[in-house]
């Protein structure tokens, strides 16, 4: 029998650690349902991509390590990693794309899940990227020194992700909207029938694949500036995984159901972390996690809100009015 451990406190501090991780996996998952949600590309290897933007930007921070923290030159460092690490990981996503999107179903998930990988190895073996150690990321844009510093820091990073994810869900959602949107969910139908059509599915899918790569590269640069410290082991197999399990929770083609899936997924896990429900359910933590989503899966198999947006029920809303 648990009990609720006495000694947690929900702090501000520790709210605001899981509302970053939210963010941070929101944006993946969020990449990753433009490739595999809307655009019907069974991918694995989301975590190469992440990987990649992550220590793109944590390079290019490294280079800058004498600059002051907090500082106009630190601020613009900071601002142009994002740049190099979305442009990295969109780089990454064509290389893999132009070949591997000719393949369907089970080949393109071996075939990505492979890029993750490889992607892994390569970092292990070079000295440059710190190999199978840590990189160290420098802070350009506060350097904690104390409780409050720490609070401040974690408010300026929950700021700067829900700006991140802010700008990655509207962009998707007026891509999905768009002609080209419209193009990549036909392919996702019946790929046979938008060709037969004159749709260039290839075409299509390798746009909405190196756009869901260029995402989660922001994602990664998000992970490196506020970790400080960034290691291959951050980003194995299991990191993919849980990324599409929060895909496939919320809903293949639901962006709100991406969102609320990251939400329920992080603050789940970093409750049994910390210990609030007893150290015998913490002990048990990731088979509890495991059940639940079989759970979930069983009783909501097209994810928990499915296809549903959220802007679905304003806009219902808004025609019910006129027509009354």
């Amino acid at each position: 029998m648990w009990t609720l451990a006495a000694e947690f406190q929900f702090s501000w501090l520790w709210v605001a650690e899981v509302l970053v991780g939210v963010a941070l996996y929101a944006m993946l998952a969020a990449s990753l349902n433009l490739v595999t949600g809307f655009g019907g590309m069974f991918s694995l290897g989301h975590h190469g991509f992440f990987a990649v933007g992550a220590y793109a930007a944590g390079w290019m921070a490294s280079l800058a390590a004498s600059v002051e923290p907090g500082s106009a030159a630190g601020w613009a460092v900071f601002a142009a990693s994002a740049v190099f690490a979305v442009a990295a990981s969109a780089a990454a996503g064509l290389l893999v794309g132009l070949p591997c999107l000719r393949l369907r179903g089970d080949y393109l998930a071996i075939a990505t899940l492979a890029f993750g990988e490889i992607v892994r190895i390569v970092i292990q073996n070079t000295p440059a990227l710190g190999g199978s150690l840590e990189l160290n990321v420098p802070r350009l844009v506060m350097r904690p020194r104390g409780l409050a510093e720490v609070e401040s820091f974690r408010e300026l990073f929950l700021v700067v992700g829900v700006a991140a994810l802010a700008v990655v869900l509207v962009v998707i959602r007026n891509i999905v909207r768009s002609a080209h949107g419209r193009a990549v969910v036909s392919v996702r139908e019946d790929e046979i029938a938008s060709e037969l059509l004159g749709v260039p599915t290839t075409r299509y899918k390798v746009r909405a694949f190196v756009l869901g790569a260029a995402f989660a590269g922001l994602a990664g640069w998000y992970y490196a500036h506020y970790t400080g410290s960034i290691a291959p082991a951050n980003f194995d197999m299991l990191v993919g995984i849980k990324i599409l399990l929060i895909v496939v929770l919320g809903g293949l083609g639901s962006l709100t159901g991406t969102v609320l899936a990251a939400a329920v997924l992080v603050g789940l896990e970093r409750l049994l972390q910390s210990g609030v429900f007893g150290e015998d359910l913490k002990r048990w933590m990731q088979v509890e996690y495991a059940l639940i989503l079989i759970l979930v899966m069983l009783l909501r198999p097209h994810g928990l809100l499915g296809r549903f947006e959220l802007g679905d029920l304003f806009r219902r809303r808004a025609r019910g009015g006129r027509a009354a």
